[in-house]
């Protein structure tokens, strides 16, 4: 559209699983691994612009359904399933010369999710409380970094900074005795790299 200037996608998927396997920790720390049938089912909007030479935008919204279907978990959310999610970048290419300096900054936005499904045990105090500490609320995480291409000698000098808004977020929960030990995601980090590619 436009010129070329702007472009859309919108995938959409359904998938139905049978005995999907999956696996949990129990109370004693055994990995316990299961199957079920579940059922993926979402959508995914994106949006790429170039408004000007240059510039590139893009902006992306995630719709997704990933629940068992049938059986005493009839229902539960799949692990690491955010049902919403939002993202998006801009950068910025200058050409000086032969040579180009680059701007880039990218965001995403994650909704709520599990490490792992909420599995019915027969014990619903036991199953309310591993539910709740193997959630995951909702997080944004923000990217940024500048580069200049040295084109002549092959050498690319870069800055960057990634988790720019210091988000604190687990990547693993593992639930014991009511309580979750968690594997946090790295905080704010800034850094420097000099890349050289072969010819």
């Amino acid at each position: 559209w436009l010129h070329n200037r702007l472009r859309a996608n919108l995938p959409v998927f359904y998938m139905d699983y049978q005995d999907l396997q999956l696996f949990r920790l129990d109370g004693n720390l055994r990995l316990v691994t299961f199957t079920e049938d579940t059922k993926n089912q979402g959508v995914e909007l994106e949006l790429l612009a170039a408004p000007i030479d240059g510039l590139e935008l893009g902006a992306n919204a995630a719709y997704l359904s990933a629940e068992v279907d049938g059986g005493i978990n009839d229902g539960a959310q799949l692990p690491r399933a955010p049902e919403y999610s939002l993202g998006g970048f801009a950068q910025f290419v200058e050409q000086i010369g032969e040579n180009t300096l680059s701007f880039r900054v990218d965001a995403k936005w994650t909704d709520d999710y599990r490490t792992e499904i909420a599995y019915n045990t027969g014990n619903p105090a036991a199953d309310e409380a591993a539910a709740r500490v193997t959630e995951v609320e909702s997080f944004t995480l923000i990217d940024a970094r500048i580069a200049f291409d040295w084109t002549a000698h092959n050498l690319e000098f870069s800055v960057w900074g990634k988790n720019l808004s210091d988000e604190t977020y687990p990547t693993h929960i593992i639930p014991f005795l009511g309580n979750g030990f968690s594997v946090f995601g790295p905080p704010r980090t800034y850094g420097a790299t000099v890349a050289w590619r072969t010819r």
